[in-house]
């Protein structure tokens, strides 16, 4: 991924706009060509004062562990795959 895409036609509010220029810097970093539901969450899970990283630890899971564990998950296809 180049640059964050643009959503011209739709108004976002700041944090979403925020989470998804995250999202991409998160693809870019996995070398992924795509912002995935992936990149996504991470993005949304990030830093401990996020609604979504606080429903997860409420539910003794840990953001940073549901990012490693999809990074393994993607890893795998990969692997799969050929690729």
């Amino acid at each position: 991924m180049d640059e964050m895409p643009d959503f011209p036609e739709i108004e976002l509010k700041e944090r979403c706009r925020e989470y998804l220029a995250d999202a991409a810097n998160e693809a870019n970093r996995m070398a992924h060509d795509y912002i995935g539901v992936e990149h996504v969450f991470i993005a949304m899970t990030r830093g401990d004062t996020s609604l979504a990283s606080s429903h997860l630890i409420k539910a003794n899971l840990s953001p940073a562990r549901g990012a490693q564990r999809d990074q393994e998950r993607s890893a795998q296809r990969r692997w799969a795959d050929g690729r």
